[in-house]
């Protein structure tokens, strides 16, 4: 089930999200992953240390990226669509501009 919660407060975020997920892990299992999006490797570790002080362990806590689950949810969309990333875009326009024919303006 997906959960969200809304708060300018990551303290009170990060205790919405141990209070949820011990109550998931009374339901599942101690041992049924818990499954997390996150932005960014700051938040991944935030969260895992907060988990760990008032858990006193953080464990079976499967972690993904934002960006990557997009990917994957644009992937399953367009099956033969291509996602590409801010780094490929950049090599591609980094090739253009090194193409002389392209930096004269010729076809």
């Amino acid at each position: 089930m997906i959960r969200v919660c809304c708060s300018n407060r990551t303290e009170a975020l990060l205790q919405a999200f141990v209070r949820n997920m011990q109550r998931e892990r009374q339901n599942a299992g101690p041992f049924a992953p818990v499954r997390v999006v996150v932005p960014n490797r700051n938040v991944e570790t935030y969260l895992r240390m907060g988990v760990a002080r008032a858990c006193g362990i953080a464990a079976n806590l499967q972690v993904t990226f934002l960006r990557k689950l997009l990917g994957r949810v644009a992937q399953q969309a367009l099956p033969n669509g291509r996602v590409v990333d801010a780094q490929q875009i950049q090599a591609h326009l980094l090739a253009l501009f090194h193409d002389e024919d392209f930096s004269k303006g010729q076809k």
